[in-house]
This record gives structure tokens, C-alpha cells and sequence, in this order.
């Protein structure tokens, strides 16, 4: 029992000896000592465990009223010591880091220009890196938080991961949100940091990834331009960041840049290296640069020119510029307002036509006719001219064709349908071949090519095994017979490749959850069949077999050569495609009576009630002859004078 307590009563005097201690390093504090703050916080709240712990201990050893009284009377003194230890601590070190925040690596930065005996030297404040996930910019976070928070000595391990948690955004920041403000947890956030994002072969992928899908400019713009120059560069330092040997892909990274460019740049870049061996990427982006300064320049230059033309004495004056003058004359007497646009629609509101209520109010068809009655641009709604002469970049949102987003008249439903009946088959066209994701990994997939689709579709099962390729959202209404609406929330992009030839397409693919019906629906025997010795895109086309991959209308005629060879009559054609020869066309000809199994889908957001009944219309033919309102009331009046011809007879 004595040796318990004599060791509860050694951990308690070491416990109150670090204590009193850190009082000393109170009463002795100065600037310098700054630094030790967070440490001192730890060993205070450790010290002060350890001295209630071994006081508990002594406590149960011993019970007596006098060992108690002692112990509480201890306990409350303990208590308030560190008290205001702890509060003498926060205080400074709250002082420390705003000094820290409001000259932003002051000593860091006068020790890099040389000057160390210059501690009142104020540098404007650098502003801490932030990172959100994007793996594109990694490299230049990385390195700015080393220079600026890890690299420094000065700082303790406790406000470096202060630093690094308050500089981590969005997807970055999500796994390391209850991360706990201790010095050991630097650096393990920082490893895990490092090795989630730090991977030289991923971040390759990534930008070159980021620079295939940069969009390409479709007209010449100054802005368009600048962004896809500034873009393309970063990711091209980006490869030289990760020694990648960009100084030998003057090929790839040249075409791939002229392949975004507008037809205009494009034709004088052509003129400009018209003797040029070889097309260069330096020589190239240092061309884009600088026609972008002659574009900006020069529309300075005409819009310098355009506002001082009117004070030009004996210059030719429009009634526009007349009316300008004008304005500028009673703008002198009264303060500058906002510029009025007087509605067309007569409004008592000064607004555009695209924001009049009135406007926006009618459906599609009355709005065209108001846009052609008051011969307004189709494209901006401007009444100052046609759209054959509007210099705007915008377009149709939904279409990208040249008129505004308002007028845009929805597609008409489409419908695709398959028929099978007992006396024969439509074979449609089926191919193996294999779908690329990001990594590089090949997987196989059997596809129908399908002209009447207008979107290419893939398996949720296939694409959930393709792990590296992102996921894009979009949101489709695919619907079916019996108004079975599914709703396509995802789609990739990847690349379909041929497993006999050299053959590769880049696709955007709609994911669809419900699997795709088995194509053939029922086993053909094709024994007898005489087919040549011709490479099969899908051997086994008379099998019933699952569909992974539809291949759309847009890529469908891309894939046929035009060459087909005829099995015979009464038996399908095979057509050559770059994934082999494909069979197509109708096993057995002729109409049958007998039951019969047809697939109908429809990408209208329309009822299929009335999308049937609009068939239904069609199919309906009159017994009588069919004639025009003239011929009508020509018979309806020769009938009458007949009719009263007769009556006088």
C-alpha cells in the first residue's frame, strides 16, 4: 500500500513541478518565444491530467478526512493556476497569428530579397492557395503551400494544418472535414493529401484528357480565343511540370491546338506558314497570341475611332449619329441615366423584346410571326437589322442554329420501330467490338447499330465497370410503349474501338438502367445459308444474344463503306463496316397473318396515346376520292343547276 502511494504522490509532484514550470515560462515570456505557444498548450493540458490522475489515486489509497480535505484544496489551486496559464496562452498566441495573417510570410519572403535585418519591412499580403479537387491544378497548389506554409520553419505543426484545412475546398475538403486541430494530424493529412492527389501517371491522363475536350472557337472572338490560348498553355505546363517530353510533340499538341481554332484564324495561320516545313507548337500559340493583341488592339482602335467620329468637322453624319448628338447635348444638363429600349410591342416599360412579358407570354408560333411582322433579326431580336447581318456569338441553346432561343420550334417525336412475325425476321445490325474507358482498359461489348436512334446508349452494367471514366449529368426522357417513361440522368464519353481493324470513334453515351432487350429475340437457322469467307463483325448473329452499346444515327453512316453482297433471295444482305461485315435486311420476304412482335420507343416528352393515334391517322384511308375545296364547290354547283334544270323540265 505505502509503495502505491508514494508512486500516486511522485507522478502528482512531477505533475505540479511542469506546471510551475510552464509559470515560469510565463513570467520570463518575450516575442521570441511566440513560437513555443501551441507546444506549451499540449504540455499544460497533459501536466494537468497527470496531476488529477495521480490525485484520484491518492484519494482511494487514502480516505481519511484529512487526506481528502488536502487533496480538494489541492485540486482547486491546480486548477486555478492553469487557469490562467491556459488564458495567458490563448491570448498570445491569438495575437501571434493575426501579426502571421496580416503580413503573410513576412520573414519568408525579407530573407528571399536579402534584406534579414529588416524586421519592420511590410510586404502586401499574399493571398493563401486554395485547391477544390481539380486535379489540373494540383501541381501549382502543391508547390505554393510548400514555399509559402510547409517549408516554414517558423511555424508549428499546428497552424500549418490549420492553414492546409482552411485552404482545401469542395471535393478536397469533404474527407479531411473532422479532422482534429492537433500538431501529430499534420502530417498525416498532408500524406494523405499527397497520396490521393499526387500521382504523376493519373495527372498525365487528366490534362491531356482536360486539353481533348477544351471547345473548339466556332467564330472569331477575342474572349474565345484568349480562354482556349490560356487553357491550352496551362495544361501544356502542366505536362512540362511532370517531364513530359513536350518539346517532341510538335505533331499532336500543334493539330490538336489548329483543330479548335475558328476558319478565320485558321486561314491565316495557313497563309503565314504557307512555306513552313513543319508546323510547330511554339510557333504556333505564339501565333495565336499574337493575333488576339492585333484583335484586341484593333477593336480599341475602331471603337476609339466610331465614338470620335462625330467631332470630325465636314464627316458625312447619319440620322443615327444625329440623333446621338442630340443625346449627348441634353446629357450635359442632367445627369447620366441608363439606356432606354423602346419595346416593340408598344410597351409602356422600356425594355428588350426577349424580356417583355407579352413576348414571353405567347407560344412559339405567335412569337415567330410577331419577329417576321415587325422585321426583326431572328437571332438578337434587334429591329436594326437581318439576321443574314448579325455579328452576335450567340445562338439557340437547344439547337445552336442562328436564331434566338425563344424562337425555337421542339423536334417532333421520333419513333423506332423493330417487327418480327413467325414467317420470317428483320435482322438488324450487330457487331463485337471493344469500349475504351480513360485508363486504357479494353472491355468487350456487343453493339446494335442502330440508323433510326438519334443518341448512342449504354448498359448501366457495362458502364459501371468502366471505374475511370467520369460521369457526366444530363437529364433524357426515354419513353416506351405502354408510356413507360425512364429518365436518363448520366452519359460518357469514351471510345468505341474494332477488334479486326485499325478503328477508333470517340461517342457520347446515354446510360440507361433497364437492360436492352436480347437481339435476335429467337434462334435462326442459318446453316444453310452460303456465307462467304468474310470477317463477321458478330459471328454468332442468329443467336440470341445481350446488347450493351446502341450506335446512334449521327456515327451510324460513318460506319458503312457502302460495300453489301447479297446471301440470296429471301435472305439478308452483309455490309461491310470498319468492325466487320454486318448482317442486315429480312430473312424471309412477304407479309403473314400470323402473331407478331413489334418494339416501338419514342425520346418525345409527349403522351404515346397521341403519338399512336397520329399513326393510327395516318394508316386510315377515305373510301371516297380525295378533292380540293374548288373542285367541291364546283360539283356542289353543277349539282344545283342540274337539280333545277329538271325541276323546270
Amino acid at each position: 500500500m505505502d509503495k502505491k502511494i508514494k508512486a500516486a504522490q511522485l507522478k502528482r509532484r512531477i505533475a505540479v513541478e511542469n506546471i510551475s514550470a510552464l509559470e515560469r515560462f510565463q513570467a520570463q515570456f518575450s516575442g521570441d518565444d511566440a513560437k513555443q505557444i501551441p507546444e506549451a498548450l499540449e504540455d499544460l493540458e497533459r501536466h494537468k491530467e497527470g496531476f488529477f490522475a495521480a490525485v484520484s489515486k491518492l484519494e482511494e489509497l487514502d480516505d481519511s478526512n484529512e487526506a481528502i480535505e488536502a487533496c480538494i484544496m489541492e485540486r482547486i489551486n491546480i486548477e486555478e493556476r492553469c487557469r490562467k496559464l491556459k488564458s495567458f496562452l490563448r491570448d498570445n498566441l491569438r495575437r501571434e497569428e493575426g501579426a502571421l495573417n496580416d503580413t503573410s510570410a513576412l520573414a519568408s519572403s525579407t530573407l528571399a530579397f536579402g534584406r534579414p535585418n529588416a524586421p519592420h519591412l511590410r510586404l502586401p499580403k499574399i493571398e493563401l492557395p486554395s485547391f477544390d479537387g481539380d486535379q489540373t491544378k494540383w501541381l501549382s497548389f502543391r508547390d505554393r503551400f510548400i514555399a509559402m506554409i510547409d517549408a516554414s520553419p517558423e511555424l508549428p505543426s499546428i497552424a500549418k494544418l490549420e492553414y492546409l484545412l482552411s485552404a482545401l475546398k469542395g471535393e478536397a475538403a469533404l474527407p479531411f472535414e473532422h479532422t482534429q486541430l492537433t500538431a501529430d494530424n499534420y502530417s498525416v493529412t498532408w500524406a494523405a493529401l499527397l497520396k490521393r492527389y499526387d500521382n504523376p501517371r493519373l495527372l498525365v491522363r487528366e490534362y491531356y484528357r482536360k486539353l481533348h475536350y477544351l471547345p473548339a472557337v466556332q467564330s472569331e472572338s477575342v474572349e474565345k480565343l484568349t480562354c482556349l490560348v490560356d487553357e491550352f498553355s496551362r495544361y501544356v505546363n502542366g505536362f512540362v511540370k511532370l517531364n513530359e517530353p513536350v518539346d517532341s510533340w510538335d505533331t499532336p499538341l500543334s493539330n490538336m491546338l489548329l483543330m479548335k481554332l475558328d476558319r478565320a484564324t485558321l486561314l491565316a495561320w495557313e497563309k503565314h506558314s504557307v512555306h513552313f516545313p513543319k508546323d510547330r507548337y511554339k510557333e504556333v500559340i505564339a501565333f495565336v497570341q499574337d493575333r488576339i493583341q492585333i484583335l484586341k488592339s484593333t477593336n480599341n482602335f475602331t471603337s476609339d475611332t466610331n465614338d470620335s467620329a462625330s467631332k470630325v468637322a465636314g464627316t458625312f453624319r447619319s440620322s443615327a449619329s444625329r440623333r446621338s448628338i442630340a443625346q449627348a447635348a441634353s446629357s450635359r444638363s442632367f445627369p447620366p441615366s441608363a439606356p432606354t429600349h423602346k419595346c416593340p410591342l408598344q410597351c409602356v416599360d422600356s425594355h428588350l423584346l426577349r424580356s417583355c412579358p407579352v413576348f414571353t407570354g405567347k407560344d412559339v408560333n405567335q412569337r415567330r410571326e410577331i419577329v417576321s411582322s415587325k422585321h426583326l433579326c431572328w437571332n438578337c431580336l434587334s429591329d436594326s437589322h437581318q439576321v443574314k447581318a448579325c455579328k452576335s456569338d450567340y445562338a439557340c441553346r437547344t439547337c445552336r442554329q442562328r436564331h434566338h432561343t425563344l424562337l425555337h420550334v421542339p423536334a417532333s417525336s421520333t419513333v423506332a420501330m423493330t417487327l418480327q412475325d413467325n414467317a420470317g425476321m428483320v435482322f438488324l445490325e450487330t457487331a463485337l467490338l471493344n469500349i475504351v474507358d480513360d485508363y486504357g482498359v479494353r472491355h468487350e461489348a456487343r453493339a446494335l447499330l442502330d440508323s433510326g436512334s438519334m443518341s448512342n446508349f449504354i448498359s448501366e452494367s457495362l458502364a459501371r465497370k468502366m471505374l475511370g471514366t467520369p460521369r457526366n449529368k444530363v437529364k433524357v426522357s426515354v419513353t416506351s410503349i405502354g408510356n413507360n417513361v425512364q429518365l436518363v440522368k448520366g452519359s460518357i464519353f469514351a471510345s468505341v474501338e474494332s477488334r479486326s481493324h485499325a478503328h477508333a470513334s470517340e461517342l457520347e453515351l446515354l446510360v440507361v438502367d433497364t437492360p436492352f432487350l436480347h437481339i435476335p429475340t429467337a434462334s435462326i437457322d442459318a446453316s444453310s445459308w452460303k456465307i462467304p469467307d468474310l470477317p463477321l463483325a458478330d459471328p454468332s448473329f442468329y443467336e440470341p444474344g445481350k446488347i450493351d452499346i446502341i450506335i446512334g444515327g449521327d456515327t451510324y453512316w460513318e460506319l458503312h463503306s457502302g460495300r453489301k453482297r447479297s446471301l440470296g433471295k429471301g435472305k439478308p444482305w452483309l455490309v461491310e463496316t470498319p468492325f466487320g461485315w454486318v448482317v442486315a435486311g429480312n430473312v424471309s420476304p412477304g407479309a403473314s397473318h400470323e402473331s407478331r412482335l413489334c418494339h416501338l420507343s419514342t425520346s418525345s416528352s409527349s403522351s404515346m396515346d397521341s403519338i399512336m393515334e397520329r399513326f393510327w391517322e395516318i394508316e386510315a384511308i377515305s373510301d371516297d376520292p380525295a378533292v380540293s375545296a374548288e373542285e367541291d364547290a364546283c360539283e356542289k354547283h353543277f349539282v344545283a343547276t342540274t337539280t333545277k334544270s329538271i325541276a323546270v323540265l
